[in-house]
């Protein structure tokens, strides 16, 4: 764990996936504000997340979203939200959060998007999740950390799958999707910290 250049805290740095020269997951930045805008109001970049339109969100909502998110890392707050960059080439290429951190029950939830359309299927989400995972447990001294995804997105499941997450239910008609008021069911899943050692020692030693 260390500090970048811009000041933010640097909270993974991962060799993988192999060949692409690594990535880095770290603290937002007030820079990030532009960033996290065009994202989050694209809709090619939102859709598989229910929002086919984007979030419309205007650069003020944005701002606050930003900065209520940064600071130093030794601030654990109840939820937070971080930034994925590729090495090579070095740019920002999705982002993470935590939420809902139930200190007295011992769980909280993530998420995670990959938003550079160039970045999709090359390994970085897995490595992003991975690293984030170790993160979590560790500095949040949780037993179990949850997400979710909509039923229909079949990469975002497999993907949580291959990682060492167990599906614990359905929530039928879990999400309405704004604007149209179309329902579809979420797919909860959930990772426990007694399994995750095993998982991810697993994983890595599938990649030599």
């Amino acid at each position: 764990m260390s500090n970048d250049q811009y000041g933010s805290i640097i909270i993974v740095r991962s060799s993988a996936p192999k060949g692409s020269g690594g990535l880095i997951i770290r603290g937002l930045t007030g820079a990030d504000t532009s960033l996290l805008h065009r994202w989050w109001n694209n809709p090619d970049v939102m859709t598989h997340v229910g929002f086919p339109n984007g979030l419309n969100l205007s650069r003020i909502k944005v701002e606050k979203i930003v900065a209520a998110s940064t600071g130093s890392d030794t601030e654990f707050r109840a939820e937070r939200r971080f930034i994925i960059e590729a090495v090579k080439p070095a740019m920002p290429i999705g982002e993470l959060n935590y939420s809902g951190w139930d200190k007295v029950n011992g769980k909280v939830s993530i998420g995670i998007k990959i938003c550079e359309q160039n970045a999709l299927r090359k390994g970085y989400a897995s490595a992003a999740l991975c690293g984030f995972i170790s993160y979590v447990f560790e500095h949040l001294a949780v037993h179990k950390i949850e997400l979710d995804t909509l039923a229909r997105n079949q990469a975002a499941r497999r993907l949580y799958e291959k990682i060492g997450f167990s599906m614990t239910g359905v929530t039928p008609n879990g999400f309405m999707e704004e604007g149209t008021g179309a329902s579809e069911d979420v797919v909860l899943f959930e990772l426990l910290r007694a399994s995750w050692p095993s998982v991810f020692q697993r994983k890595l030693s599938n990649k030599h």
